[in-house]
């Protein structure tokens, strides 16, 4: 049985790209409030900003490695998911206001480096012997909407990588 490891956020992101996130279910919800853990984190964004520190103290996270996992690598967050989940909706929330500010090739780095990576997805799917256009999925959706539409994201995405999948 893999044991928890304890790191902290910048170095488990920055370690870990191209896995995949799993909050277990024994897990709370989210629930920082915008006035109290988000402001807290956002004013703590501007310091870094405003003093050009070249690190922070974000917190621990602490997680460990899915003992079975199929065609990724999965990492199972034990402690620290609000922190990390929080993280995750700030770079989403830079890359937007670079794409605002025309900033394409910062936009385009936090996608890479923490949001997104195509690269990196085929190299992992590489690495665990499927060949681009050997994988068929089905993505089940019901007739809502908003889940057709991100049904349909998520096969651009997936074909992005060679992975072929129908929306039905």
């Amino acid at each position: 049985m893999k044991q928890p490891v304890r790191t902290n956020v910048s170095d488990f992101i920055k370690t870990h790209m191209g896995s995949q996130f799993v909050i277990p279910v024994y897990q709370r919800n989210y629930t920082w409030n915008p006035e109290i853990e988000t402001a807290r984190f956002i004013n703590d964004m501007k310091g870094l900003l405003e003093h050009r520190t070249a690190s922070h103290f974000l917190g621990i996270v602490i997680y460990k490695e899915a003992e079975r996992a199929a065609m990724f690598r999965e990492i199972q967050i034990v402690d620290g998911q609000q922190r990390l989940t929080t993280s995750f909706i700030f770079l989403l929330a830079l890359k937007n206001a670079a794409l605002k500010a025309k900033e394409k090739e910062t936009a385009g780095m936090i996608e890479d480096y923490y949001l997104y990576n195509p690269d990196k997805a085929k190299e992992l799917l590489n690495e665990a012997g499927v060949k681009d256009g050997d994988l068929n999925l089905t993505i089940l959706c019901d007739t809502d909407e908003v889940r057709s539409k991100i049904a349909q994201v998520i096969k651009l995405m997936l074909s992005e990588v060679g992975i072929n999948a129908e929306v039905t």
